[in-house]
């Protein structure tokens, strides 16, 4: 379970990282339909729990 947990944080760092750095075409599919979804809940989340 901890080994999947890492590889898992390890894999969405890279992704992330390379979002950051605008290296979308490095992404591998799934980090990339990762990325569509997540990003927007994450800000979404992020403004919700500052508006309230």
């Amino acid at each position: 379970m901890r080994e999947l947990i890492i590889l898992i944080s390890g894999w969405f760092e890279e992704g992330w990282n390379n979002l950051i750095l605008g290296k979308f075409s490095d992404l591998t599919l799934g980090q990339r339909a990762f990325t569509i979804i997540a990003v927007p809940a994450i800000l979404h989340l992020i403004y919700a729990v500052l508006m309230r």
